[in-house]
């Protein structure tokens, strides 16, 4: 679904642009450069969406050497899943983000509830264009927000990680 969402916006936002385009520089000519600047564009974003994020975070990246304890956990989590070894970055910010996974229910839930419950108390202060990509985000629950995010609102996953511990106890 997030696919058909980021197509749809990609193909919007092109339009848009190719129209202003014809507009403004008139008839095909202005066409088509639209038609090449929204390409440029949305190749560009493709290519370099990673290091985009990044950089509106201030994201450092960190070796073994300066953070040996999260980097030797993500080393041990990308071992049992036999995955390869990501960059492991750090944003110089106080509050909590990360993502949860495992396979008791209810602790995924709390894990998730001390989160959000982290979040609101001391809020990120993301920026919004890239709010809808993290796990806690301080735009969940508006529309438009979540026309375009990742991740379903924190209480819409609480409440089907409770629905499955409940077809896991029946």
């Amino acid at each position: 679904m997030n696919i058909v969402k980021t197509v749809a916006l990609l193909g919007i936002l092109s339009g848009l642009l190719v129209a202003v385009s014809y507009w403004l520089i008139g008839g095909p000519t202005g066409a088509t450069v639209g038609l090449i600047l929204a390409a440029v564009m949305n190749l560009s974003s493709w290519f370099f969406s990673d290091k985009i994020a990044l950089a509106a975070y201030n994201a450092r990246p960190v070796n073994q050497a300066e953070a040996p304890g999260l980097y030797g956990m993500v080393e041990k989590l990308c071992d049992r899943a036999r995955l390869p070894m990501p960059e492991v970055y750090i944003i110089p910010t106080a509050a909590a983000n990360a993502f949860a996974t495992g396979r008791d229910p209810r602790a995924l839930a709390q894990a998730l509830q001390r989160l959000d419950q982290n979040a609101r108390q001391m809020p990120l202060n993301a920026n919004p264009a890239f709010e809808p990509l993290l796990i806690m985000n301080g735009f969940s629950g508006k529309f438009m927000a979540n026309l375009f995010s990742t991740h379903p609102s924190t209480e819409t996953r609480i409440e089907k990680l409770l629905e499955l511990e409940q077809k896991l106890l029946t």
